[in-house]
């Protein structure tokens, strides 16, 4: 990789958990997370090269080829990101100070990115995999109904492969608990060292809390206006007295 690259700030966490909300509020602080977003606040040239090692592995973010916890032989991801280095930078923007990007599928690839970018912080969140299941199954039917999905089959659109996997309560299920055990051997065995880890429903029941947890595992101070429209995103409580809060976590205003 380019030594004019600095390590990411890696957001991450099972389909369906939060992390669009969660990139939103990092952005609110100051994280960059690319030029080229979709509305999830996905990086799609991010996606590209996650989607990249899904075509090499034949499979799909629904049914992923799981890499070895600590990986051996050739580094997919590195590959990826070398071989596309001008078109990243030019699709992505600078990846040379506070920056980041957010993708579910990274979840799978995590160990790659890793042996990357070994001091990468990992930022995870975790959601009820019974909620996540309702979500995906959800919005696979709502595909189906809207004619964007086939009723039935494996399908490929803009050649990336899915499954109908998650077109049922129980695929979708065994999916999230399978993506979320991988995680746990992945911190387990010591691959993801430097990380935070998030619960989504803490983070929309007190998000102020969470922007500070953020901001000081991230060694980014961030002002107090930056912190309030960061918590202001996924605020869905009944409204906060906000200076006091503020005051109560942080330790000084700015």
């Amino acid at each position: 990789m380019s030594a004019s690259i600095t390590s990411p700030v890696i957001i991450t966490g099972i389909h369906r958990s939060g992390t669009s909300l969660l990139a939103r509020m990092l952005e609110a602080v100051g994280l960059f997370v690319g030029n080229d977003l979709q509305a999830d606040h996905e990086s799609m040239i991010m996606i590209n090269v996650n989607n990249k090692y899904f075509q090499i592995t034949n499979s799909s973010w629904d049914a992923p080829a799981y890499p070895e916890v600590v990986p051996t032989g050739e580094n997919y991801i590195e590959t990826i990101l070398t071989a596309n280095a001008e078109l990243i930078a030019e699709k992505f923007g600078p990846m040379d100070g506070f920056w980041g990007f957010k993708d579910p599928r990274t979840l799978t690839t995590l160990p790659y990115w890793l042996k990357t970018f070994p001091d990468a912080k990992v930022i995870y969140i975790r959601r009820s995999p019974w909620d996540i299941a309702r979500s995906l199954t959800k919005r696979h039917q709502k595909m189906i109904k809207d004619g964007l999905f086939p009723p039935e089959g494996n399908f490929s659109v803009s050649k990336v492969q899915f499954t109908q996997r998650c077109a049922t309560i129980d695929g979708s299920l065994s999916f999230a608990m399978e993506q979320h055990r991988f995680f746990n051997a992945l911190v387990q065995n010591g691959t993801v060292k430097n990380h935070l880890e998030l619960c989504y429903e803490e983070l929309v029941h007190d998000p102020l809390f969470q922007v500070s947890r953020l901001c000081e595992y991230l060694e980014h101070p961030a002002t107090q206006s930056q912190s309030l429209q960061a918590a202001s995103i996924p605020r869905r409580n009944k409204k906060m007295d906000e200076q006091l809060a503020f005051n109560s976590y942080f330790s000084a205003p700015q």
